[in-house]
């Protein structure tokens, strides 16, 4: 079994200005691996996945519960 590495990342809402965290795993891309598929673990109260995008350079999709249409910013969370 394969170990996977996880890191989380910052979202607002571009509408409502909610924020909150999604946390993300991937595999940890050693090269007997054909691919670095990445899955959503969790995403904060009043965000949702859209689209997990787990395929090889497919774009995650997390939307706001809002219903804008804006879309969700993401951005990186520095580890303590």
């Amino acid at each position: 079994m394969s170990a996977r590495d996880r890191y989380r990342r910052g979202l607002e809402c571009l509408d409502c200005g909610r924020s909150g965290e999604a946390e993300f795993s991937e595999n940890d891309g050693w090269s007997f691996m054909n691919n670095r598929e990445h899955y959503v673990e969790s995403v904060s109260e009043g965000f949702v996945v859209v689209d997990h995008g787990t395929d090889h350079g497919q774009e995650t999709v997390i939307g706001c519960k809002c219903g804008g249409g804006r879309g969700v910013k993401t951005y990186s969370i520095l580890r303590r």
